[in-house]
């Protein structure tokens, strides 16, 4: 895939920013539908305030909050039979 973008004069910068908006996306959707695990929202609480004051972007957070990792334990039971697929 990357060899596509940069083939196309996409930078890995921007393609990797591209990727992490759109991943972020879901996660923010994710998070607002309660099905992030409790504990995982608990201690990013300040974090997941900004996002919904919209003061950071889903990428943003996802970069920075979630060192750009979407992992199943981030997720209720709910949340993991939702997308097992993705994770």
């Amino acid at each position: 895939m990357t060899r596509v973008g940069i083939a196309r004069g996409i930078s890995l910068r921007i393609y990797l920013s591209l990727w992490g908006q759109h991943i972020g996306m879901f996660v923010t959707w994710c998070l607002l539908n309660q099905l992030f695990d409790e504990e995982t929202v608990a201690e990013m609480r300040e974090e997941t305030e900004r996002l919904e004051r919209k003061e950071i972007t889903p990428g943003v957070f996802l970069m920075e909050v979630l060192d750009g990792k979407f992992v199943s334990d981030d997720l209720t039971d709910t949340g993991n039979a939702f997308c097992p697929c993705l994770l």
